[in-house]
């Protein structure tokens, strides 16, 4: 039976980085200003950017906590905060983040000599929130704005709290399969033909744990509809259903199904390889085991990963399910 809905009791052990509060209440209000001011304006909806330089000083004023502020010490922030007119985009309202990201017109998040006198090394934070809307909507609810300027702040911060604590002890950063995600539809035409394989890329992305932590994280202090589409994605995740899903789409597509369906692993591996290659990270000898497997060999190693992830979701989240 399916899962329709999860009754959640979020309990704070640790899942959390209290750490980053500090920080997001800064960032929050910042945010929240800007697009009160953005609401403000009268005539059409237009696109609008504008970057905040956070100094020392400024942030200085603002910490509370110093042994807070020890555990994720920023002393100087750079937040890109836009709102992007965008036709094709498939709600009235959407949204946008990074954290590792970053356009041209400014510097990458890194550590920096402390001026606090309560670290050596601090952090020179740069944060993008992105709000979309699409121009022919005829008006916006400036709350659903907040719940995703909250859920992506959370989200991003936790992000730069597990750099930092990595960063101490000296362990590189990085996320092969967020790359991946974003390579597929470019690399390999196969991905744009199908619905389900542009699902499946997403999912590997999703429940990859650097991204999943601080999705669980930030379902800690707001549930959003991110984790709903997680936990749902992974529970109705079946690889027999997913394959015949997209011999259909191929089918239709007029495709070689049968040497995409063979090849597949091969492919599979080829645009991992070059992931990895853009990450600067040895590849997992284990995901390299799919390289002379097919399609419906790989879509059954990754519904194992699948499962697992959902009863890790579930156990740190404790979440309890409730069937309709």
């Amino acid at each position: 039976m399916k899962i329709h809905n999860y009754k959640k009791f979020i309990v704070e052990s640790g899942h959390y980085p209290t750490p980053i509060k500090q920080i997001y209440y800064i960032i929050e209000q910042y945010c929240y200003e800007k697009l009160e001011a953005y609401l403000d304006r009268k005539g059409k909806f237009a696109n609008y950017s504008d970057i905040e330089h956070f100094t020392w000083k400024e942030i200085e004023e603002r910490i509370i906590d110093d042994e807070m502020f020890k555990k994720f010490p920023v002393e100087e922030m750079y937040i890109k905060f836009s709102i992007v007119l965008d036709k094709y985009s498939i709600t009235k309202q959407s949204y946008t983040s990074s954290y590792y990201t970053y356009k041209t017109d400014m510097v990458k998040s890194k550590l920096i000599q402390s001026k606090s006198k309560l670290v050596k090394k601090a952090i020179n934070l740069v944060i993008d929130i992105g709000l979309i809307i699409n121009p022919n909507a005829k008006s916006i609810k400036p709350e659903i704005f907040e719940d995703y300027i909250s859920s992506n702040l959370h989200h991003e911060l936790t992000h730069a709290y597990q750099e930092y604590q990595q960063k101490q002890n000296k362990v590189n950063f990085t996320n092969v399969w967020d790359t991946m995600n974003q390579m597929a539809p470019v690399m390999w035409e196969t991905i744009r033909l199908s619905q389900p394989l542009i699902d499946l890329f997403w999912l590997i992305y999703k429940t990859s744990y650097p991204e999943l932590n601080a999705d669980i994280a930030t379902a800690t202090q707001k549930w959003d509809n991110i984790m709903d589409d997680i936990l749902d994605t992974l529970q109705l995740f079946d690889p027999e259903e997913y394959y015949k899903m997209v011999q259909r789409d191929l089918i239709d597509a007029e495709y070689d199904v049968d040497e995409i369906t063979k090849n597949f692993g091969k492919n599979f591996i080829k645009l991992y390889r070059a992931a990895c290659k853009e990450e600067r990270v040895k590849p997992n000898p284990k995901v390299l085991k799919l390289e002379n497997k097919d399609m419906k060999y790989v879509f059954e190693y990754w519904n194992k990963i699948f499962q697992k992830r959902f009863e890790y979701i579930k156990k740190k989240l404790d979440l309890q399910e409730i069937q309709e």
